[in-house]
Formats: C-alpha cells, structure tokens, sequence
C-alpha cells in the first residue's frame, strides 16, 4: 500500500576505501527493520577498519501500488498526485485528474487532516 515508510540510514566511515564493500571510504546503508540496525551498529563497534559509524531516521514515499488511472480510467499527468502528510502519520497519496476526479489512497478516516506549518518555517514542526 502507498505510503511513508520508516527506515535508519547508517553512514559507516572507513579507515580507507580499499576496506569498504563499496570502494568508498564513506558507505551509507538502509535499514528497514530495528533488529537489522542492532546487527549492523554491534559489527561496526567490532571492525577496527570502521573509524566512525552514524544513524538516522530516515522517511520516504513508497507509491509503488499508488493508482496510475483516476477512478473514470483516465491516466494521471505527471505532477497531478503523490505523498500527502497527514495527522494519522500514514500519508496519503492525493490525485486530481484533469476531468476534476479526486481520490485519497488509503480513504481519509477519523483523525486524518492536514498537518500544521509553521509559517515563518514554511514547514512542518518536525
């Protein structure tokens, strides 16, 4: 289902790129799964080839099984739908089809809206 995805980003820094599986001295992997991160942050502890190893939250838009047609058939234009916060902090993928079709995937429900902006920030409180 569409959606925002949860995952860490791990930056590995190598004591030299000829150590690292990449053949860069600087190695940034994806991790989608808690127990995969623990796993990676115990090994790096253990390499004395790794000098210095970091992680974050990372968050993105999975549309893969986001609809390609609006609901009359007619396929979306580029630009007309994609990722949309919400307050339920699923997302929603929004269209709007040039025949004036507009969709939410998955339905909005009780607690859905938009999330606020701070306005001097000109983005959301996180």
């Amino acid at each position: 289902m569409a959606g925002w995805q949860l995952s860490w980003r791990v930056t590995l820094t190598w004591q030299s790129a000829r150590y690292s599986p990449t053949g860069e001295a600087v190695q940034m992997v994806d991790v989608p799964m808690p127990a995969r991160l623990r796993e990676l942050v115990l090994a790096a502890r253990a390499n004395p080839l790794i000098l210095n190893y970091s992680y974050r939250r990372h968050r993105f838009w999975d549309g893969s099984d986001a609809p390609r047609t609006c609901r009359r058939g007619h396929e979306l234009l580029p630009g007309r739908g994609g990722g949309r916060d919400c307050l339920c902090a699923t997302g929603h993928f929004a269209s709007t089809c040039w025949c004036g079709d507009e969709q939410q995937v998955p339905p909005l429900g009780p607690g859905c809206g938009p999330v606020p902006v701070d306005p001097e920030a000109d983005r959301h409180h996180w």
